[in-house]
């Protein structure tokens, strides 16, 4: 409908979950679109915190993966964004400069970035990286993500690092 608000309806949700949870013999939550599970201390933990900053709750609704794309290169990924209604986003980097929890930290920004957006962003513009302003990275708005669930992506990497991400992901597709 017009008046649709996925974020209204994922807090909807978490109320009613924080409910369930009371129930006996209920031991956990899990959301299957953003592969999250959290026992009921650690929901309402991060529940009852969110909601005294003032900030969306977004590790209840979304997990974020990291993988090794190669020897170089680490790559995390968003599982659940779709949820707001939001591309998922890919992050490559390389490992030796970044620490994965900087990246998850800037991913989850990148989320409440394109939240608030009002247009879509489109591949190639420029963004900054983790703890930057100097937009230093570039995006990718891709069709399908490297890792499953199916689904579109907004990739994210540095620019400078540009032919050793695309010589890494040309790999992996050759090698699929």
């Amino acid at each position: 409908p017009g008046d649709y608000n996925p974020l209204a309806e994922m807090n909807f949700l978490s109320r009613v979950v924080i409910a369930v949870l009371k129930a006996p013999g209920v031991i956990c939550y899990f959301n299957p679109n953003g592969e999250v599970l959290r026992d009921r201390a650690s929901f309402s933990e991060l529940w009852d915190n969110c909601s005294k900053q003032n900030k969306i709750p977004l590790p209840l609704w979304m997990n974020i993966r990291f993988f090794n794309l190669s020897e170089r290169l680490g790559f995390m990924d968003t599982v659940g964004n779709g949820q707001l209604e939001i591309s998922d986003i890919e992050a490559i980097f390389l490992k030796a400069k970044y620490e994965p929890g900087d990246i998850d930290y800037y991913m989850r920004n990148v989320t409440h970035y394109l939240l608030d957006l009002d247009r879509e962003i489109k591949t190639g513009e420029s963004i900054d990286g983790p703890g930057e302003c100097n937009l230093s990275w570039t995006t990718e708005v891709i069709e399908a993500a490297v890792i499953t669930p199916p689904r579109s992506v907004l990739r994210l990497y540095p620019k400078a690092n540009s032919k050793i991400v695309q010589e890494a992901l040309a790999s992996i597709k050759s090698s699929v």
